[in-house]
């Protein structure tokens, strides 16, 4: 079940690899989510077309994302932090938790099935979009002292490593919801992402030394990662740098339909 760099023996999976990294880069970049809402889906789709990891495109699609996810986030983050965007005290005070969540999210990933978890997912994601289009920010930007923060950053670390995404989905809309502006709210979630993949990917590495046993590592794809890491730094500066100069109120509704969008795809998947 283990895949060297050049399996793959068709040349245009490669091609779709490098347009999954574009995508998710410039998507992640300009939304502050990651690129995995946009990895995932891409990569179950390829994997599933061209029976690679045959029975396991799923597992394999969050595992590889996850190391997608830390390369995108990263190159989104320097750019947001470049432009002074980043609120490192609501990253600060989120963190913990998100560590914590992560490490339960890889024991779950470890142990058990997540079908059941997508259609959970999907209803979520709606909801979050629902109320980021008709939610009305006070006109004061009035800040708001973060609630269940803890719980809450335990339940994005979770989930985000559960679906191979980097939380902007769940971190975006509670930065914003606390009276955060969308931009800073999206740069900040941008930091959390590259959180949640390292400590992921941490995790998966120590798993594999200490255990062969539920191994995450063999369904991990090398040849996906290397193309759309290296396509994904190229676009997602690019889509943090657009984030400056959208405004705001455009920049949410945008957010959130991709929120929909995703949901259906995953549902539909």
């Amino acid at each position: 079940m283990i895949y060297v760099f050049w399996d793959e023996d068709r040349v245009e999976i490669f091609l779709f690899y490098i347009l999954t990294g574009l995508a998710g880069g410039l998507i992640g970049g300009f939304l502050g989510l990651g690129g995995g809402i946009v990895f995932v889906p891409s990569l179950l789709l390829i994997f599933t077309s061209y029976n690679i990891y045959e029975g396991y495109e799923l597992q394999s699609a969050i595992i590889t994302s996850l190391g997608c996810v830390f390369i995108s986030s990263l190159s989104a983050m320097i750019t947001h932090n470049k432009n002074n965007l980043i609120l490192w005290d609501a990253f600060n005070k989120t963190s913990l938790g998100i560590s914590v969540g992560v490490l339960v999210g890889i024991f779950l990933l470890s142990n058990s099935a997540t079908e059941s978890l997508k259609n959970l997912y999907s209803f979520l994601l709606i909801m979050i979009s629902i109320f980021m289009i008709y939610q009305k920010t006070p006109k004061d930007k009035t800040k708001s002292k973060y609630k269940y923060v803890h719980s809450f950053s335990i339940f994005v670390g979770s989930i985000s490593t559960l679906l191979g995404i980097g939380g902007g989905t769940l971190t975006t809309p509670y930065f914003n919801f606390h009276g955060e502006d969308i931009k800073r709210s999206i740069a900040t979630a941008s930091a959390c992402g590259v959180l949640i993949a390292s400590v992921a990917i941490v995790s998966i590495l120590i798993q594999n030394f200490i255990s062969e046993k539920n191994n995450l590592l063999v369904l991990f794809s090398p040849s996906a990662f290397l193309c759309i890491s290296i396509a994904s730094t190229f676009s997602a500066s690019i889509g943090a740098s657009m984030t400056v100069k959208s405004k705001s109120r455009n920049l949410k509704l945008l957010f959130a339909t991709s929120l929909v969008i995703v949901s259906l795809t995953i549902l539909l998947n």
